[in-house]
């Protein structure tokens, strides 16, 4: 499913920013950088546990449903 996720959101080019800002392979927002103990959007190791933290977050949010999880993921958890 990461990998799925990074093959979407960034075509698992590390160095990517997004026109909103999101950074990386799992395309985070600096916005969420604290929650998820990430000081640099590029550092490969950094964004994929921040953003398998997020996505774990989202699929919470709703109750452990995986597609609604990914749907936040994608749109934003808030």
């Amino acid at each position: 499913l990461i990998m799925a996720i990074i093959n979407h959101e960034s075509g698992f080019q590390p160095d990517v920013t997004s026109s909103a800002g999101a950074q990386g392979l799992m395309q985070i927002l600096p916005s969420n950088f604290a929650d998820l103990d990430i000081s640099d959007g590029y550092n490969i190791e950094q964004n994929v546990d921040g953003g398998t933290k997020l996505l774990k977050k989202c699929i919470e949010m709703y109750g452990g449903n995986v597609e609604m999880g990914m749907i936040a993921y994608a749109g934003g958890c808030g």
